[in-house]
């Protein structure tokens, strides 16, 4: 990863550099091969003057050139030109402040002459002693371009390509991911020479390319192919034209859509990465639990879904029956999270009958679902199985969640077929963050990119949802609050749209954070170090803070026992894999066709990839 600051040149580098660059072409232009520019200057004001005078009015009639040609030339001669001027006016008995006011701005003389500005006459020069009239006509010369320059730069600068700090990584050779961490917008390009602003100093003529962190280029100064270039990366996002534009504030309203109801905390598993063990033991309180959504609805209309969860919620199956009647919820699209091995044919008709949503936890085939076992040490691969087959039996859609560990490797090579041959609606892959069992970022990005390969080159994206896939490529083509997974948005939306209901009647954010836990209604409105907690305190120096977010304020309480330190193993991931995926929606267009067949409602025609 490299980080582009302007090119890395700061700006009295480029100072000196643009002094150079006007140094050597006021050489070029007035014929000077002495290294010794005031040297040279000098002796040719003292003894040729008028030779100087046509050397200057020589220069190309370019205000961004000559208006600052003439002011190094003025820096360079000015003392011996004063003086000159000085002696000469002695001579003939003119007073040299009255003079000097009258043939130059008080900018380049630092004199205070409040009078207007005025165009200096040949006529008037004419009058004044002959032997004065050049040196007048030379110190004229520098003042009047100096002028046009200055309006120049005041009238350009309002039709300009702002160029913010930006970061990149090449892929391949002649292809780049570029990325503007202000925002989160990103393009693929061929090439970052536009970047260095070596270059826009010497084409504008100006150091004043940098301002801040930002490279600032006129319009007039760009071919029309640079033109539709820039136009190209405004439009992504990238850049900007003529003024920055902000992100977005997040919006922190609490208007909850998602209510989760943890109806327990036991489990009849032993996952050996679960850090459920963290939880308190509960059996739901079911007249606390009502009383909480009786007033959890009244305060919230906004809540449309509702989804069950555990420790194992299915060893409470009676308290699902009575909350799925609840008046509030009875109405509503439920679904609930399981790991299906309580699945009978009593639940799957229940499931059918009130048009649940079925989400069941499996982490692979056999081989990689050793860490799912029950208390005894026993494989719980084929209880799972046999609840799934139930669920098929009675024509209940199910989707898989499956949690990939640090045993998981290999994993990656026959989990797409796995799929197809099970079957499920829908799919996803959650990374374990249990210490013991978090996987490397290698293995996490080998096994997402041989995934999402397998499943856009297989038949079964036509009718088998990848969630994971669609929630990344969300990531890439959507703002923050239009994203579908949760961590993945700034805020995560943890009680601020997603609220919990625990067993024991309390509120949390979300399952997630359990840890946090109150009884009052108002708790959500004193819940801020989730909300704020991504850009402004933990990842503000990253790159990719506007993309992933930070990720699961949740899982890094567990894993850090802290809210504001993202999991590192976690980033490194991130950071490759999103660049990785960039460069697959520009090159392989049927990742573009496979997000559209899943998101149909989505103006993802609109959107752009690259410039």
């Amino acid at each position: 990863m490299r980080k582009l600051s302007n090119g890395g040149v700061a700006k009295d580098e480029l100072d000196l550099l643009f002094l150079r660059v006007v140094r050597q072409d006021v050489k070029r232009y007035l014929g000077l091969k002495d290294k010794n520019l005031k040297q040279s200057l000098t002796e040719l004001l003292r003894s040729k003057p008028e030779t100087l005078l046509k050397k200057l009015n020589s220069i190309p009639n370019d205000p961004r050139k000559r208006g600052i040609m003439l002011q190094v030339v003025y820096v360079e001669i000015s003392s011996e030109l004063f003086k000159i001027i000085s002696n000469l006016c002695d001579k003939y008995n003119l007073d040299f402040i009255d003079l000097v006011s009258e043939y130059s701005t008080s900018k380049l003389t630092g004199l205070t002459d409040k009078t207007k500005k005025r165009k200096v006459s040949k006529s008037k020069i004419k009058k004044l002693p002959k032997e004065l009239q050049i040196y007048v006509s030379i110190l004229s010369k520098l003042n009047q371009y100096e002028e046009k320059t200055e309006q120049f730069y005041r009238t350009k600068k309002q039709d300009s390509f702002l160029i913010p700090e930006l970061y990149y990584e090449e892929i391949r050779k002649n292809l780049l991911f570029l990325l503007n961490p202000s925002n989160g917008r990103w393009a693929i390009v061929d090439d970052i020479s536009f970047l260095n602003p070596e270059k826009w100093v010497r084409r504008a003529y100006s150091p004043d390319v940098v301002q801040g962190d930002l490279l600032i280029l006129p319009k007039e100064i760009l071919s029309d192919e640079e033109r539709e270039f820039f136009r190209a990366l405004v439009a992504n996002g990238v850049i900007y034209q003529n003024r920055r534009i902000k992100i977005e504030s997040p919006d922190l309203t609490i208007q909850p859509s998602l209510l989760s109801i943890v109806v327990t905390t036991y489990c009849n598993f032993r996952c050996k990465y679960c850090y459920e063990e963290d939880f308190k033991p509960m059996r739901p309180d079911l007249e606390n639990m009502e009383r909480t959504i009786s007033r959890l609805f009244s305060k919230y209309p906004t809540i449309k879904t509702v989804s069950f969860f555990g420790g194992e919620p299915l060893l409470e199956f009676e308290a699902i029956r009575r909350l799925t009647f609840n008046p509030f919820i009875y109405g509503l699209p439920k679904s609930i999270q399981t790991n299906g091995s309580l699945i009978n044919e009593e639940i799957a008709r229940y499931f059918k009958l009130h048009k649940f949503g079925v989400g069941i936890s499996l982490d692979g085939p056999d081989d990689y679902n050793k860490l799912r076992i029950l208390p005894t040490g026993e494989n719980t691969y084929e209880k799972i199985l046999e609840g799934i087959d139930k669920l098929k039996y009675v024509g209940v859609m199910f989707g898989l969640l499956s949690t990939y560990t640090k045993d998981s490797e290999g994993l990656e090579k026959e989990y797409i077929s796995w799929i197809s041959e099970l079957n499920p609606s829908s799919f996803g892959v959650n990374v374990g963050v249990h210490r013991k069992y978090l996987p490397s970022w290698r293995s996490t990005l080998k096994f997402f990119q041989t995934t999402f390969e397998a499943y856009v080159n297989s038949d079964i994206w036509t009718k088998i949802r990848y969630n994971t896939f669609l929630y990344h490529i969300d990531v890439l083509l959507l703002p923050p609050k239009d994203r579908s997974l949760m961590l993945f948005r700034n805020p995560c939306g943890a009680g601020r749209s997603h609220i919990t209901v625990n067993p024991d009647g309390s509120l949390s954010p979300c399952p997630e954070l359990f840890m946090f836990k109150s009884y009052d209604l108002n708790f959500f409105d004193k819940f801020k170090p989730v909300y704020t907690r991504v850009v402004e305190s933990m990842c503000p120096a990253c790159p990719f803070r506007y993309i992933c977010t930070g990720g699961c304020p949740g899982k890094s309480i567990v894993y850090h026992g802290r809210i504001n330190k993202p999991l590192e193993e976690l980033c490194k991931f991130r950071k490759r894999f999103f660049v990785w995926l960039a460069s697959k929606l520009y090159e392989d267009k049927k990742y573009l066709e496979v997000y559209k067949h899943w998101k149909k409602n989505l103006k993802v025609n609109q959107i752009t990839l690259e410039p």
